[in-house]
C-alpha cells in the first residue's frame, strides 16, 4: 500500500447495492400539476421532479415567478410546506401575489418566503428550523433567481455557478432530499430565446430533473386575459420530449390556471421553430439577404418566417438596413449560433 494514502480522509462511498436495484421505480414528475393534461397511462401530468434540481428560464415578464408560487401554492393546499428562496420579490409583494392567487391564511403559513442573510451555514439553520416548525413536509423549493444570487460573481465562470449554486439550491436539496427545486433564470436582453439560461453551461448541466423555457404570448392587465407556454428544453428523464410545449400559464382578470396546451400553442411553436431555424441557417451560409430573397430561399409558408423573422428582430437577433425600397436582413452574432436547436443559440 502507498505510504501517502490516507485512509481515514474523506466519507464513505457510495455502492449500488442489490436493494436498490430491486426498489427501482421509474420517476415522473410530480410537483406542478398541469390541469386537464394526461399521459398516455391516464396519469395526471405535472412540470417538476421530486429529488431533483429542475429549472426555468425566461425574458423578464414572461410570468416565470408567478408560476412558481402558483405551483408553491398547489403543494400549500395538500398541507405541504414550499420554500421561496428569494432575492428578488418583497416580503409583501411575495404575500400580495399569493393573496392574488387565493391563498388563505393557514397556506401562507406553509408559504415560506425566505431571504437570504449572504451565510449560508446561518440560512440553512433558519430554513431547518422554521420548516420543522411547521410540522409538515416541505415538498417544493423555488429559487428566485440564479441572476440575483450570483450578484458579485461572473454568470459565464463555471466556478463561480457552482460557488452559487452550492450556498443556494444544493443547500436545500441536500437538507431535503425529497424536495422539488425549481431554479428561476433570466435570459440577457436581445440574447436568443435558447435552450438554456444566459451564462455558463454549468447552470443546465446542474438541471437533473426538467428545464422549461418560458415565452409570454399574450400580456395580462387588470382587464385582460394573457398567458405564457411552458416548453421542455431538457429532461433528464425523458417523460416530455425536448422542444414540446408541456404548459400554458393562464393569467387576468378571469383567474390563473395551469392547464394543458392547445394544438394551437404546439402547432405554432413548431411552425416558428422551423422558421426561425431555416433563417438562421440561410443567413449563416450567405451573411446578407433582402427580405424577398431570404424568404425564397427559407420556403416554408409565408406567415411563418414573417412572425419569426419579427420576433427575431424584436429579440435583437437579427440586424436590417433599408436600402431604397429593400430591406436586408443579417444575423447580428452569427459567431452564437453554434446550434439551431430550438433555433437557439447555444
Amino acid at each position: 500500500m502507498r505510504a501517502d494514502l490516507n485512509l481515514e480522509a474523506g466519507g464513505e462511498p457510495e455502492i449500488l447495492s442489490a436493494s436498490d436495484i430491486e426498489d427501482e421505480t421509474v420517476e415522473i414528475p410530480s410537483i406542478g400539476l398541469i390541469e386537464g393534461k394526461l399521459d398516455e397511462q391516464g396519469r395526471p401530468c405535472h412540470l417538476f421532479y421530486g429529488g431533483a434540481l429542475n429549472g426555468m428560464h425566461a425574458r423578464g415578464g414572461a410570468m416565470k415567478t408567478n408560476i412558481g408560487l402558483f405551483i408553491g401554492l398547489q403543494e400549500a393546499r395538500k398541507a405541504n410546506a414550499f420554500l421561496d428562496y428569494n432575492r428578488e420579490l418583497s416580503k409583501s409583494e411575495f404575500k400580495r401575489r399569493l393573496r392574488l392567487f387565493g391563498a388563505t391564511d393557514d397556506e401562507l403559513v406553509r408559504s415560506v418566503y425566505f431571504r437570504p442573510s449572504g451565510n449560508p451555514a446561518k440560512d440553512l439553520l433558519a430554513m431547518k428550523r422554521h420548516i420543522a416548525g411547521l410540522g409538515v413536509p416541505l415538498t417544493f423549493a423555488m429559487f428566485d433567481a440564479l441572476n440575483k444570487i450570483m450578484q458579485g460573481l461572473n454568470p459565464n465562470d463555471t466556478a463561480d455557478v457552482i460557488a452559487a449554486l452550492a450556498s443556494s439550491a444544493d443547500l436545500v436539496t441536500e437538507a431535503w432530499p425529497m424536495v422539488a427545486a425549481n431554479m428561476l433564470d433570466h435570459i440577457a436582453k436581445g440574447a436568443p430565446e435558447a435552450l438554456m439560461p444566459t451564462g455558463s453551461a454549468a447552470k443546465y448541466n446542474a438541471v437533473q430533473g426538467a428545464q422549461y423555457l418560458v415565452k409570454k404570448v399574450v400580456p395580462s392587465s387588470v382587464d385582460t386575459d394573457g398567458y405564457s407556454t411552458i416548453t421542455c428544453t431538457k429532461d433528464q428523464r425523458a417523460y416530455y420530449r425536448e422542444g414540446e410545449v408541456v404548459a400554458r400559464f393562464n393569467m387576468g382578470p378571469h383567474g390563473f390556471k395551469l392547464i394543458a396546451p392547445t394544438d394551437q400553442d404546439q402547432s405554432e411553436a413548431e411552425h416558428l421553430l422551423k422558421a426561425r431555424t431555416k433563417i438562421v441557417e440561410v443567413l449563416k451560409e450567405k451573411g446578407e439577404l433582402s427580405a424577398s430573397t431570404l424568404r425564397n430561399q427559407c420556403g416554408g409558408r409565408s406567415e411563418w418566417h414573417v412572425q419569426a423573422r419579427a420576433d427575431m428582430v424584436n429579440a435583437d437577433q437579427l440586424e436590417w438596413r433599408k436600402q431604397g425600397k429593400q430591406v436586408f436582413y443579417r444575423l447580428k452574432d452569427p459567431d452564437a449560433w453554434l446550434s439551431v436547436d430550438l433555433g437557439a443559440a447555444q
